[in-house]
C-alpha cells in the first residue's frame, strides 16, 4: 500500500518536473542589473548605489533546465520550504533571455496550484 502511493507520487512528480522543463526551462535568468531589458544588454558594469558592479546574466539554484534540477526544485516546492520564491519567478518570466517583470506571467501559479493539490 505505501509501495503504491509512493509509485504514485513519484510518477506525478515526473510528469510535473517534465511540464515544469517545458514552461520554465531556461527562463529563470536575470541580469543583475534590474534596469535593462534582456541578455544582450546584460554586458560590462553598472552602479548598484555608490558601488561599480559587473552585470551578470545568473539564475536561481532553483530552476526547471534538466530534470534532476526539475525534480529537486519540486521536491523544496512539496516541502513548503521557500515554495513561493519559485513560485514568483515562474510567475515573472517575460520571454527567453528578457529580463523578468513582476506578475509579467500570473498565471503560473496555476501551475503550483495543480501540483500542490
Amino acid at each position: 500500500e505505501i509501495g503504491q502511493i509512493f509509485f504514485v507520487s513519484a510518477i506525478g512528480f515526473f510528469i510535473f518536473s517534465i511540464f515544469g522543463i517545458e514552461f520554465f526551462g531556461g527562463k529563470f535568468f536575470f541580469c543583475t542589473d534590474g534596469d535593462v531589458e534582456g541578455k544582450a544588454e546584460c554586458i560590462e558594469t553598472f552602479f548598484a548605489g555608490d558601488i561599480l558592479s559587473p552585470r551578470m546574466w545568473t539564475q536561481p539554484d532553483r530552476n526547471f533546465n534538466n530534470i534532476l534540477r526539475s525534480l529537486g526544485t519540486l521536491s523544496e516546492v512539496a516541502s513548503g520550504a521557500d515554495w513561493a520564491t519559485v513560485m514568483f519567478f515562474s510567475m515573472d518570466i517575460t520571454g527567453t533571455d528578457m529580463q523578468p517583470s513582476e506578475g509579467a506571467s500570473w498565471w503560473w501559479a496555476f501551475y503550483y496550484i495543480f501540483f500542490i493539490l
